[in-house]
């Protein structure tokens, strides 16, 4: 068994903590507990905390004091959105059930594609991705790129009404190449990297330091957009406007190549949905308290240090109209006759510095304020549930701890109380290696789990 070693450091005082409840409901205990469930996520996994310009204890530790002064289930929303606020990143964050994505235009199977001709000049192309699995889309005029020469420009909506797994994997494979062709002619397009958080806990080869843990940035894909078709008529770019209609169910995979196109200044994006719900990246939805969705950003798309991936141009929260004279399509008439926007020419260089999220001590005395005793509990559960190799071997569900020992944390009214509650948390993982000893300095917490990276509170 490799040695973990678990360290928690108190003080002894008796200064009084401050006043909270004195008896909490199971609801209640759910939103305090799924709040430092969801730090902790954030903490480890979302790539703005890789960077080293968020402090970790300031994401949690005024909310963590709010919340437990307050645990309804209107100010756990309230709390939890501003502690997400500070990510500075739309997509993470709560919501409600996902609704259903509205209809296409002009269509009366809500797979089929079909070409409508606006009295604008421009072409209304409905291709939803299932359409290029279920049809011979080739043979609907004005479908092929090599057709499109007398629009005056193209709205291509590659929306799916019902998202399945893998539905735009056959448009990708037999339809994107074309569209980059005609878009694109034969310049290379700048190619999108995935950048995630990794977590190893094997000893880095390159590295000579004894350690078992080590933390940092993996490009998980970089999207290939180099056009390699050769068809008469794609030699050269378009050049004219072209805008393409996305949503939420819009895989990732595609959503990648269509912001190379983007990035490059040959067509503009339009996204259904929500400002928020639109995600340059991978999105994991987690349910939490009250029917909520905590919605997670685990990666990053990039084209390169500077060049974050392209904003949507045009952002409608529902397609409601179906209509040549509807909102939805003057709106993107109004879009193309803006013309496209500058693009980039290739890649800058992408760093890979990953910074190991930190905090600062504010606290003063040797009893800590409620805020910090729970970011201390949250800072040790979180650790165990990722990272601890034993947790399977646990007398109890380490899921259901965090609910247990609650109590103890917010209501100790002293730092004898404190330490009590430290060493029944830490006596859950049945493992020799957990104990206290005094700290250096006047820290009045410190946590380290073997050199995983050291989380001070």
């Amino acid at each position: 068994m490799k040695k973990i070693l678990l360290s928690i450091f108190a003080f002894a005082s008796l200064s009084p903590a401050i006043c909270q409840k004195q008896s909490y409901t199971p609801a209640e205990l759910k939103r305090i507990a799924d709040l430092g469930r969801i730090w902790g996520m954030v903490n480890y996994f979302h790539p703005a905390m890789g960077t080293g310009k968020i402090n970790t204890g300031d994401l949690v530790v005024k909310y963590a004091e709010a919340l437990a002064a307050n645990p309804s289930a209107e100010n756990f929303k309230v709390v939890v959105n501003k502690m997400l606020g500070m990510l500075n990143d739309p997509s993470t964050n709560l919501s409600a059930q996902a609704r259903t994505d509205s209809a296409l235009l002009f269509k009366s199977n809500k797979e089929d594609a079909a070409v409508h001709k606006l009295a604008s000049g421009y072409w209304y192309i409905a291709l939803p991705t299932l359409a290029v699995s279920n049809t011979n889309i080739m043979a609907i005029p004005g479908m092929l790129p090599d057709q499109w020469d007398t629009a005056k420009g193209i709205i291509m909506d590659l929306r799916n009404v019902i998202p399945k797994a893998f539905t735009d994997y056959d448009f990708m494979f037999d339809a994107l190449p074309l569209l980059q062709a005609k878009l694109a002619g034969n310049s290379p397009l700048p190619g999108a990297y995935e950048r995630v958080v990794f977590h190893n806990g094997l000893v880095p080869q390159e590295d000579g330091e004894n350690s078992v843990h080590y933390s940092g940035w993996k490009t998980i894909t970089r999207a290939t957009t180099a056009t390699q078709v050769k068809m008469p008529g794609l030699s050269t770019p378009y050049n004219k406007p072209f805008a393409v209609v996305v949503n939420s169910g819009t895989s990732l995979d595609l959503l990648k190549r269509l912001l190379s196109l983007r990035a490059a200044g040959k067509c503009l994006v339009v996204y259904e949905g929500s400002g928020p719900g639109y995600a340059p990246g991978k999105i994991l939805k987690i349910p939490v308290a009250d029917a909520q969705i905590f919605n997670l950003r685990t990666s990053d798309l990039v084209f390169g240090e500077n060049d974050p991936a392209p904003a949507p141009d045009m952002i409608i929260n529902k397609i409601t109209d179906f209509s040549e004279d509807g909102s939805f399509l003057q709106q993107c008439v109004a879009l193309l006759n803006k013309g496209l926007p500058a693009g980039i020419t290739g890649n800058n260089p992408l760093s890979l510095k990953y910074v190991i999220p930190r905090f600062e001590d504010t606290q003063t005395g040797f009893m800590v304020s409620t805020g910090y005793r729970l970011f201390a509990l949250y800072n040790h559960w979180n650790a165990i549930q990722y990272f601890f190799p034993y947790k399977h071997l646990l007398q109890k569900d380490w899921n259901n701890i965090l609910e247990e020992h609650l109590p103890a944390f917010i209501q100790a009214k002293d730092s004898v109380e404190y330490n009590f509650a430290l060493r029944k948390m830490i006596a859950e993982i049945h493992d020799s290696h957990g104990f206290f000893r005094s700290p250096k300095g006047t820290t009045p917490v410190r946590y380290e789990l073997g050199s995983w990276p050291a989380i001070d509170v």
